[in-house]
């Protein structure tokens, strides 16, 4: 070999590796995806946390939207400008609202980078219907339809079942089975159950939730509380601290799945306040979710609930309920709500 041909072969070798040596420097590696710890949100102590292990304060609305956008095609990219990180889908057994209805309004919420909380309002006040919901739940289309949306869901399993004449005996032998039930039909997911009395009843939630949540094979329980009992029937301050401070120290998972700015939602709405500014603030200090009622809700004019005029962000109604629960106060949705990076 000569040697002007030996010395054109080093220098090429060498450009070569310096290229091998700055490419690798350039190029980083492919960023890596978190590993999954769940495949479905959980609850870990008191806390939700998404199947990333990110910690999740649930902060959204309550959505009745069956009967007049099913889907959410107006109403979902409304609420998400609120930054909410939750919507609570009022649903129905009803031929209106097929299986595949159900998942493509589930579909749609997700795409809004919010977790859809379906419930569904046949046993409200009514124990003996509550085998009705899990019914619901528990059929064939309905349940695929909740397993194929299952890592970003969670199932109110019904909307307050019962009244006050349930016993904790009932209670705990009702939804036992029903818990039982949903998850031998495959629904890993949380599943989130109201308190008895028309969800009023937090002594169904403080005296109930451990042992439900020991006889659930997956563990994976939410316990919802409404508190609509107006300050003159006893929905004072003290009563809510007492009870957010109860399910702290026995570190029960829980949320306020509905509250307003009244019981009533008509022309006696200001005689039955309730101390909603305070349920915001106690339970954000305290990491605790809650979802008002209502966005909207459910004719011209508006009842006393909703908080937007016509289902639009920005048309606020009530005030100054709308504008402060959703962006205003310091506690609004807007302010607090923090969505896990999964559903970003």
């Amino acid at each position: 070999m000569s040697s002007l041909l030996f010395k054109r072969i080093f220098f090429v070798s060498a450009f070569l590796a310096l290229c091998a040596v700055r490419c690798h420097k350039e190029s980083p590696a492919e960023p890596q995806s978190p590993s999954s710890r769940y495949t479905t949100f959980k609850v870990e102590g008191r806390h939700l946390v998404d199947r990333y292990g990110e910690k999740v304060v649930l902060r959204g609305v309550n959505a009745m939207i069956i009967y007049w956008d099913k889907l959410g095609n107006v109403t979902y990219p409304e609420i998400a400008k609120t930054g909410a990180n939750v919507v609570r889908i009022f649903w129905m057994n009803d031929p209106i609202a097929t299986a595949s209805d159900l998942s493509r309004t589930l579909a749609n919420c997700i795409q809004n980078h919010m977790i859809p909380m379906p419930c569904v309002w046949m046993a409200t006040g009514k124990w003996d219907q509550l085998d009705d919901c899990v019914d619901f739940w528990c059929k064939g289309d309905i349940a695929a339809v909740l397993k194929g949306h299952e890592k970003n869901i969670l199932v109110n399993i019904a909307n307050e079942a019962g009244d006050g004449n349930v016993t904790d005996a009932q209670y705990r032998a009702g939804y036992e089975k029903a818990v039982n039930r949903m998850r031998t039909a495959g629904i890993r997911c949380p599943l989130v159950i109201d308190a008895s009395n028309w969800g009023r009843g937090e002594k169904y939630v403080l005296n109930n939730a451990r042992y439900l949540i020991d006889k659930d094979p997956e563990h994976n329980l939410i316990f919802s509380w409404h508190p609509w009992d107006p300050i003159s029937w006893g929905g004072t301050k003290k009563r809510i601290q007492a009870t957010i401070d109860s399910v702290v120290v026995k570190e029960i998972p829980f949320i306020i799945g509905e509250f307003s700015r009244s019981e009533q939602a008509d022309s006696r709405a200001s005689s039955t306040p309730i101390e909603w500014r305070f349920i915001m603030e106690y339970a954000h200090q305290n990491e605790i979710g809650w979802l008002p009622w209502v966005w909207w809700c459910c004719s011209e004019p508006n009842d006393g609930h909703s908080l937007t005029q016509d289902k639009l962000y920005g048309h606020w109604d009530n005030s100054p309920w709308g504008v402060e629960v959703a962006v205003t106060s310091p506690f609004s949705i807007q302010n607090t709500s923090v969505r896990p990076k999964s559903m970003q």
